[in-house]
C-alpha cells in the first residue's frame, strides 16, 4: 500500500476584524469647524486650516470652505487660498446660497493680481516631458502657459523616458511672472551590455578549427523556485501587515483614552485617529497581499509536476475574517 499523507495549510486574518472605521458625523464637522473659527480669529493659521480641512472632509459645507481658504490666505498659500474660494462659490451655487457665491467670487478676485504665476518653456521638448514644481507635476500640454503657484522656494525637476534629468531652484515671491527655460534633456548612456562586441564564431575562436559544442547551463525551473520565491515574500508581507494592524489598534485606543466623543478633540488625539486609520488601511493591503502570496505559493508547491498531488483549494467564511485552506493526497 503507497504511503499516505493529508496536508491542510490554513490562513487566518483575524486582524480584518477589529481595524478601526471612523465615519463621517455632522456633529463632529461641527465641533471641528468652531475650533477652527476659534484658532483662525486667534491667529493659529495652519492650526486652523488643519481643523477646517477635518471638518470639510466629515460633512463638506461651502461656509467651511470659505473659511479654509482664508486661513490659506493669511499663510500666504494665495495660489491654493484662490482655488479654494473658488471651489467653495461652485459648492454654494449648487447650494443655492447666493450670498456666499458672491463672497467667495470676491474673494478669489481680489487675490488673482497677487498670485505668483511661473511660464515653463522648451524649444524641443522631449517624448514623455514631465515637470515636477514641488508637489506639482505638469506636462508638455502646460509649456508656455502661466501656472499659478503659491510664494516661496521650489526644486524642479523635468524628466523624460531615456533622457538625463535637468534640475533647478526658483524663488517666486508674490505677483512675480517668472520663464524659466527647459533646455534640451541629453539621452542617457546605453547600457554596459550595449557595449559588449558582437560573439566571435567558432573558427574565429579555434583558428579554423570547429570547435566542440557546449552542453548549456543547467538552470533549475521557474515551476521549483517559484513557490518558495511567493512563500517567503507572503510571509514578510504578513508580517509587516500584522506591525500595522497592531499600531492601528494602539493608535486606536490612544485616541480613545484621549477623546472618547470623537468631538472637540486635541490636536494629539485628532494625529492619533489618522494614524490609526492609515495604519488600518495598510494593514488591511498588507495582509491581503501576504495572504494571497502564501496560498499561490502552497498551491504551486503541491501542483508541481514531481508531485502530481490531489490539490483543493477551499475558501471558508468565519467571524470578522475568512480562511483560507490547501488541502493535498500525496
Amino acid at each position: 500500500m503507497p504511503l499516505r499523507s493529508t496536508l491542510a495549510i490554513s490562513l487566518f486574518y483575524a486582524l480584518l476584524g477589529f481595524a478601526p472605521r471612523v465615519s463621517a458625523e455632522p456633529a463632529a464637522a461641527e465641533a471641528l469647524f468652531r475650533e477652527g473659527r476659534r484658532l483662525l480669529d486667534q491667529g493659529q493659521y495652519q492650526d486652523a486650516a488643519i481643523k477646517l480641512a477635518e471638518s470639510q472632509a466629515q460633512d463638506p459645507a461651502s461656509g467651511t470652505l470659505i473659511n479654509l481658504a482664508l486661513a490659506y490666505e493669511k499663510q500666504g498659500k494665495l495660489a491654493t487660498a484662490w482655488v479654494t474660494y473658488q471651489d467653495a462659490a461652485a459648492f454654494a451655487r449648487r447650494d443655492g446660497r447666493a450670498d456666499r457665491v458672491a463672497s467667495a467670487e470676491r474673494k478669489a478676485r481680489e487675490l488673482e493680481p497677487r498670485i505668483p504665476r511661473v511660464v515653463f518653456r522648451s524649444q524641443t521638448p522631449a517624448d514623455g516631458l514631465i515637470i515636477q514644481l514641488g508637489t506639482v507635476k505638469i506636462g508638455p500640454g502646460a509649456l508656455g502657459s502661466s501656472i499659478p503657484i503659491d510664494p516661496g522656494e521650489y526644486h524642479v525637476i523635468a524628466n523624460a523616458p531615456g533622457r538625463q534629468s535637468w534640475e533647478a531652484a526658483l524663488t517666486i515671491a508674490e505677483g512675480e511672472r517668472p520663464e524659466l527655460i527647459v533646455p534640451n534633456l541629453a539621452a542617457l548612456p546605453p547600457p554596459e551590455d550595449a557595449k559588449r562586441a558582437e560573439p566571435k564564431t567558432p573558427s574565429e575562436e579555434s583558428g579554423g578549427a570547429r570547435s566542440r559544442p557546449t552542453a548549456p547551463p543547467t538552470v533549475p525551473p521557474p515551476s521549483s523556485v517559484l513557490p518558495w520565491v511567493l512563500g517567503a515574500s507572503g510571509a514578510v508581507i504578513l508580517g509587516v501587515g500584522s506591525v500595522f494592524g497592531v499600531r492601528a489598534f494602539s493608535r486606536y485606543s490612544d485616541a480613545e483614552q484621549a477623546c472618547p466623543s470623537h468631538q472637540a478633540c486635541s490636536p494629539g488625539a485628532m494625529e492619533a485617529l489618522q494614524e490609526a486609520r492609515t495604519s488600518a488601511w495598510v494593514a488591511d493591503i498588507a495582509i491581503a497581499a501576504g495572504v494571497a502570496a502564501c496560498a499561490t505559493s502552497a498551491w504551486l508547491f503541491l501542483t508541481r509536476s514531481d508531485a502530481k498531488p490531489n490539490a483543493v483549494l477551499g475558501v471558508t467564511p468565519l467571524k470578522g475574517g475568512a480562511a483560507l485552506s490547501l488541502r493535498a493526497q500525496l
